[in-house]
Formats: structure tokens, sequence, C-alpha cells
């Protein structure tokens, strides 16, 4: 894909952090984001209603060194660099070290189980969960689920033990995924969000709970699927 050098909101020299700076300037800070003027930047050009459409890439080259950490990236624009951020496009919240379990339901699981505790009964593997297949609402059904680990030893590698939400839901599980310690959404480490930029500025604003998440390299185009 081809990105324009003057079109990189992140560099990706450094680890994103629970300390990250969202950028002010059009001067590239000490973590690598730097706010874009669209304005003085030759290479978009707005449609007859002055909407400029734009691909934002977010690339993971490296895997977080930390447990329980996630990252949430949102796209803003604005005509002002000190104030009027408003949000254009979100990111998916991505998180590290996730394992893939699939699991027979013995008790119904319900909504709020998501974002609670899942724990092994035999193990007292615990992990926070992120998301589960609609068959875990059903007793008797088999399905899918993603649990955030807790830590190294937290790994659900257990295929027969018995797994117990954090609200009602309880089941046994049948199959063990592979632990993904880097998110791969939609690709390898990569992620693509499109969208209209109507004002001049435009920066990336990361929020990073729990710790590193390693390198990232946050790239604009207005054609990144046109050109192989």
């Amino acid at each position: 894909m081809p990105f324009d050098a003057n079109l990189v909101l992140r560099n990706g020299l450094v680890d994103l952090d629970s300390g990250e700076s969202n950028a002010t300037s059009l001067t590239r800070n000490d973590d690598g984001s730097v706010a874009i003027d669209l304005g003085t930047t030759t290479r978009l050009r707005g449609n007859s209603e002055g909407a400029i459409h734009v691909v934002a890439s977010l690339v993971l080259p490296s895997a977080p060194s930390t447990f329980q950490v996630n990252t949430v990236l949102t796209i803003e624009q604005s005509d002002n660099l000190e104030f009027g951020w408003e949000t254009l496009a979100t990111f998916p919240t991505l998180y590290s070290f996730t394992r893939m379990i699939r699991a027979t339901v013995t008790t119904t699981f319900v909504a709020a189980d998501i974002g609670g505790t899942l724990t092994g009964q035999s193990t007292s593997d615990t992990g926070t969960l992120r998301w589960m297949h609609p068959d875990m609402l059903t007793v008797g059904k088999t399905g899918y689920m993603i649990v955030n680990m807790d830590a190294a030893g937290d790994v659900f590698d257990n295929a027969t033990e018995e797994v117990q939400g954090g609200t009602t839901g309880i089941a046994d599980m049948v199959e063990v995924g592979f632990v993904e310690n880097s998110p791969r959404l939609g690709g390898p480490n990569t992620f693509h969000r499109a969208f209209d930029v109507y004002k001049r500025y435009l920066r990336g604003n990361w929020t990073v709970s729990g710790g590193n998440f390693g390198k990232a390299h946050l790239l604009l185009s207005p054609y990144p699927f046109r050109t192989l």
C-alpha cells in the first residue's frame, strides 16, 4: 500500500504505554505522534462538498509485553490545534494475550458475563471474558469464547475443565485455541478505518491501559487499496 511521508500520524519508533501524549501541534512529540494540517497537504483532494475521503491504517509490528493491557484509538479532526477536537472514527479496542476456547454451556451465560472474570474451576486460571458466541446463551449448546488472560500462569489450556463466568455462566471446555499475544483482527496486526474529513487538522487519540502495548504505526492514505 502506498503511504506519503507527510501523512504519518505516528511513526512507530516509541512503544505505546499508559503515558501517551496526544498530538497538539504540527511538530512530532516524544511519542512519535503529530497533528496533520490537511490544508497544506497537496496529496489530498476534497469532493464537491469539501469532504476528504481518507483511510487510516494502524500497524502493530511488535507484540505487547504486558498482560491485561488494552489500547483504544480514535481519529479526531478540528479546525484548531488547541481545542475543538471531535471523533471521526474509532478502531476496535485491542487486547493483549487472549485465547479462544470452545465450551459446552451447562448454565446460561448472560450479557453481563462479558467484561467479567472467567475462572477455570480446576486450574484456577483467571481472565476477562471479552467476547462469546451467541450459542453461549443456551444450555446444551457449544460455542466459542475469547478470554483476556490475567497473567502468564492463566493459560486456560485444560480442554476438559469447567469455566465459570463472573455473573451466571458455566460451561465445560472441549477445545483450546492458541494464544494471541497481539491482536490480528483484519490481518496480522493490521487494522483499517475509512472516513470523511471536513476540518483542517487530523490526529490520533490514544488511550492505553495496563502497561506496554509495543510499537505502533498510524498511517493515512486517500487510496491505499488502489495500488499494489
